[in-house]
């Protein structure tokens, strides 16, 4: 049933956080503040959890329909192949230790191959990340990291903020800013999110940095 929810549930807000950045739980019908019922990691609405690539490293879709293409394409040859061959006098048992029969293994084997990769990836949905990197924000700070897991969060600063560059209508990279200028925290992670959706993201980390530089002066 997870994975079912995995694929059609589209959260109302997309900033909303929609699995626990520490384990991957589907968070699904909670409430929008508490804590993970898995592994006890506190969420609320003002968390904005990314998942995306480096940039330039993101999949393309162009490539992912040819991979598709390609094993269709071997598992339909293969099938044509199998039922000449199996109308042949020969019979199927000298067929299939023929070179033919070999060839025809291969190809069903490649097909098949492709469309259970695809049944696996979806039945472990909830504990693989939507993509390789999580970028994490807060009100207390940020941290870049490989998949699901605990986060060391950096604090923000006066002087800190994020960039913006546009790939597509709905593909943006952000890019950590020190000064306006670009910096290395996080060098480009390309996205999946509308313009006005990343805008929000660079408001919402502009009034954290104003607010970090509030308590600063406080403090000293």
């Amino acid at each position: 049933m997870a994975e079912a929810d995995d694929q059609s549930y589209r959260p109302a807000d997309p900033l909303r956080v929609d699995r626990c950045p520490d384990c991957g739980y589907l968070l699904f019908g909670l409430p929008e503040r508490g804590v993970c019922p898995e592994c006890g990691c506190g969420y609320d609405p003002a968390m904005i959890v990314l998942y995306g690539w480096e940039k330039g490293k993101a999949p393309s879709r162009r490539r992912r329909l040819r991979h598709w293409a390609i094993g269709l394409a071997l598992g339909a040859g293969a099938l044509l192949l199998g039922w000449w061959a199996w109308r042949q006098p020969a019979g199927a048992a000298a067929w299939l230790s023929s070179p033919w029969g070999a060839t025809f293994m291969l190809g069903a084997g490649a097909g098949a191959a492709v469309v259970l990769r695809s049944i696996v990836r979806k039945a472990i949905a909830p504990a693989v990340p939507p993509a390789p990197m999580q970028l994490r924000m807060t009100p207390a700070g940020f941290a870049l990291r490989e998949g699901f897991g605990p986060a060391d969060l950096r604090p923000w600063n006066a002087s800190m903020g994020v960039g913006l560059e546009r790939l597509s209508p709905r593909r943006h990279v952000l890019f950590s800013e020190y000064n306006g200028r670009r910096v290395a925290w996080w060098e480009g992670l390309e996205v999946c999110c509308d313009e006005s959706t990343a805008l929000r993201i660079r408001q919402r980390v502009a009034r954290w940095c104003r607010e970090a530089a509030g308590d600063e002066n406080v403090t000293t």
